[in-house]
């Protein structure tokens, strides 16, 4: 497979910071995590605290 991508884009993706976001409607998150070895885990939070 071949295709093109922004490097900026990728710097971004392959880094540990969190991007900020704004809450949703429902003020539901996933949350992916990948370990070193390729496992992935996801989880579902929910949150009915008042975000700002």
């Amino acid at each position: 497979m071949k295709g093109s991508y922004e490097d900026s884009v990728w710097e971004h993706l392959a880094g540990t910071t969190n991007a900020p976001f704004e809450p949703g409607e429902h003020r539901e998150i996933v949350v992916k995590a990948i370990n070193n070895l390729g496992n992935e885990s996801c989880w579902l939070l929910r949150s009915w605290m008042n975000w700002g």
